[in-house]
């Protein structure tokens, strides 16, 4: 169930399904409209990865797993990288090994960290991380783990505007 279902699914619970389903229809069209706005500034075949870079090991989140992954791919229909999605468990999450990391980087990395800026570790200034497509074309986005960890309907589109602020940059 995504967030827009588990929205309406609430919306049921209060009796107030049919206003939880138009909440929800008017959410997925302005990310809808809003993704349009960020391929047509960045290119439509843009790819996106969201990385959990810690000192010592590297995790990749696919679409429907927090971390803004339901604004990214769902609501702004933004790629994930080819490689990373065919290797992608259906858990939606994977452990990244380091050697692997720019196989399965997009064109944008999104890296939710704890303080929303880049981390502080022997990766981030490693030749592997320096030679990063991303990196060197200064397309990071640091953002807070907190205000990504959610997918409710209020947090994901707090977490779709962010995005698309530093998209549009």
């Amino acid at each position: 169930m995504d967030y827009k279902e588990t929205h309406v699914e609430l919306g049921k619970l209060v009796n107030k399904e049919k206003l939880a389903q138009q909440q929800a229809n008017t959410l997925s069209k302005k990310l809808a409209k809003d993704g349009k706005e960020i391929k047509k500034k960045i290119g439509k075949d843009k790819t996106f990865s969201i990385m959990d870079v810690q000192a010592k090991d590297i995790y990749q989140f696919g679409p429907r797993f927090g971390r803004g992954s339901e604004a990214i791919y769902e609501g702004f229909k933004l790629a994930e990288d080819s490689d990373a999605k065919a290797a992608m468990p259906k858990e939606k999450y994977m452990k990244v090994p380091k050697e692997k990391f720019n196989d399965y980087a997009g064109d944008y990395l999104l890296i939710p960290t704890a303080n929303g800026k880049k981390p502080n570790n022997e990766f981030v200034k490693s030749s592997i991380w320096k030679n990063n497509k991303a990196v060197q074309n200064n397309q990071v986005i640091y953002y807070t783990m907190d205000e990504a960890i959610y997918a409710d309907i209020i947090s994901v589109e707090q977490q779709a505007k962010n995005f698309k602020q530093q998209l549009l940059k």
